[in-house]
């Protein structure tokens, strides 16, 4: 199919440099996710949050994928992922299309209790 063609070509693209690397890593991670191989997918965004921990389209796409996790351990790193995107770079179309209100709360015997506002909300 052409999608398997693309993810061929895909890995045949030099990885020399570290930009090289970054940017091969994260088109395979899209070509994958849109070719439904979800698992290498994820791996591929979180194995680049822990190599370019700059790199905020990794981080926010592996928060989308802890946010879909049937795990509630893995769905609760996904408000970490988000605020780290958020904090690199809060004007990233990623980040700043995410519509959030930027406050932490936890229930309180009346109603809830604000624990944390975050930076830019």
């Amino acid at each position: 199919s052409e999608l398997q063609e693309s993810i061929d070509a895909a890995q045949r693209l030099p990885t020399s440099t570290a930009a090289e690397k970054l940017a091969r890593t994260h088109h395979l991670a899209t070509l994958q996710l849109f070719a439904g191989r979800l698992k290498e997918a994820e791996k591929a965004w979180r194995s680049l949050t822990l190599d370019y921990p700059d790199f905020v389209p990794a981080w926010c796409r592996r928060a989308e994928f802890e946010e879909a996790s049937e795990n509630p351990t893995v769905r609760a790193e996904a408000r970490k992922s988000w605020s780290r995107g958020f904090e690199l770079e809060p004007n990233h179309p990623l980040v700043r299309d995410r519509t959030r209100l930027g406050l932490e709360v936890e229930a309180a015997e009346k109603g809830i209790r604000l624990v944390r506002v975050e930076r830019y909300s």
